[in-house]
This record gives C-alpha cells, structure tokens and sequence, in this order.
C-alpha cells in the first residue's frame, strides 16, 4: 500500500503508530542494555568458588576435588527432623 492513498485520518494514524512503534523500540533497547550491566554486576558479585559451580549440571563439570567439598556451603542435613 502506498502511503499516498491513504486518507488524511489514517495518514496520521499511520505516522502516530510509527512513532509509537520507534518510541517502544528505543525503550526495549534500553532495557536490555539494563538487563547487561546487571546480569554483569551480579556475575562480580559471585563467590569464585561458586562461580566454577555455575557448570556442574549437565556440562561435563571437571575439577580436581569431588563434588562433595563444594557441599559445605549449602545447607546441612538435619538428623532430628523428625523423618
């Protein structure tokens, strides 16, 4: 369609949509722009310990000492939990 054939009223339709379609973009962009530089400040803020834990499901994990020394940082096990 050309925008020559348009009326006058859907000419301006036409030009508020896109305004508004280019309005959405530019803030779309700026969230996952957000989105980066959080997910990038998070990743700093994770223990290096931790961070070589990021892999352990289903990725082949290697390391030198067994899975077990990492458990230490998670909860422990209670033995009077009545089960």
């Amino acid at each position: 369609m050309v925008l020559a054939q348009l009326t006058s009223r859907e000419k301006a339709l036409y030009t508020q949509l896109k305004t508004n379609y280019k309005d959405d973009l530019v803030q779309y962009q700026r969230y996952l722009k957000e989105e980066v530089r959080l997910r990038t400040e998070l990743r700093k803020t994770v223990l290096p310990i931790k961070s070589g834990l990021q892999g352990v499901q289903g990725s082949g994990f290697k390391s030198d000492k067994p899975y077990s020394a990492y458990m230490r940082f998670g909860p422990r096990p209670s033995t009077t939990n009545g089960l």
